[in-house]
């Protein structure tokens, strides 16, 4: 999995992102993971931009996760927090893209807002 870095308003969001790009790294994400380190996030990469195809479940991730959903032009079309075994959570509106990070990594970010990465 290739490893890149994230940038809200040219301020570092995540240093060490893991991308996931086929059906079944998106769908492992972050299950059996005891913790997100500071700095860590997963990308999940669907083939188009969907509802269906970037909505997550949390089942088996044993902590708190701030989702952002974000669309081909980087621009983020949702948030939420997201708890331990949720079944389903989808976006509101279409993603390309779903970022997982850390309880309280995205306070300052808004949706409309752009990502650099």
């Amino acid at each position: 999995m290739p490893i890149i870095t994230i940038y809200h308003k040219k301020k570092l969001l995540a240093r060490k992102v893991k991308v996931c790009g086929t059906i079944f790294s998106r769908t492992l994400g972050l299950m059996f993971h005891a913790k997100l380190n500071s700095g860590e996030a997963i990308l999940l990469v669907a083939n188009q931009e969907s509802i269906v195809q970037t909505s997550i479940h949390t089942f088996f991730v044993f902590f708190p996760i701030d989702v952002l959903w974000i669309n081909e032009k980087k621009e983020i079309v949702d948030k939420k927090t997201v708890f331990p075994f949720h079944p389903l959570v989808s976006p509101k509106n279409p993603a390309k893209y779903v970022l997982e990070l850390n309880k309280r990594t995205t306070t300052d970010i808004s949706i409309g807002d752009s990502l650099d990465f």
